[in-house]
């Protein structure tokens, strides 16, 4: 039903930002998060850059990340799931795990064919949320949804810009032959 519902929603939204946003929203809406936000890859620099930042309850403030768990993901291309961030041994040397509280964290990338697009991370520091394997998968699965979608709205918006030059051209083409002809 959830990946049914974001399919039918992707299918009209032709901005990746807005994309993204209707995607966490989605998430927000089925699973306990106090904390999500998506990061995708600036193609210039390589770096990955908050899209969306989304809060249940306080305000936004300074997007916190933990780098041990993205760096994670980016080596092994699978999403990460801890019931306890914090005594998790993968992620036990990381400053920003201990720092920042986190308890139940999902994190999955967001995956287009075989190009790691940018990021999903949700995560709850309620002690008593712990995310399942299911909740994992169900993120996974939208992770590669949204990557597809992502591409998707990308080329749409390449062959936008494509057909406007070709237009461009042929109109300059004919008015050099009319003003030629003159």
């Amino acid at each position: 039903r959830v990946l049914y519902d974001m399919v039918s929603t992707m299918g009209s939204i032709f901005n990746v930002e807005q994309l993204l946003y209707q995607v966490m929203e989605l998430i927000f809406r089925e699973l306990p998060v106090d904390r999500g936000f998506m990061l995708l890859r600036n193609e210039t620099t390589g770096k990955f850059e908050p899209v969306v930042v989304k809060y249940r309850t306080e305000k936004p403030g300074r997007i916190t990340t933990s780098n041990t768990i993205i760096k994670h993901i980016l080596s092994k291309r699978e999403g990460v799931l801890c019931t306890n961030a914090m005594t998790d041994k993968r992620f036990n040397k990381g400053d920003s795990v201990q720092g920042y509280g986190l308890r139940s964290v999902i994190c999955v990338p967001i995956i287009a064919r075989d190009k790691i697009l940018g990021i999903i991370h949700i995560d709850s520091s309620i002690s008593n949320t712990s995310y399942t394997q299911e909740q994992l998968h169900l993120i996974s699965a939208i992770g590669y949804q949204t990557g597809l979608a992502v591409q998707n709205v990308q080329l749409y918006l390449e062959s936008v810009r494509v057909e406007r030059l070709a237009a461009t051209g042929q109109t300059v083409a004919a008015m050099s032959h009319y003003i030629k002809n003159i």
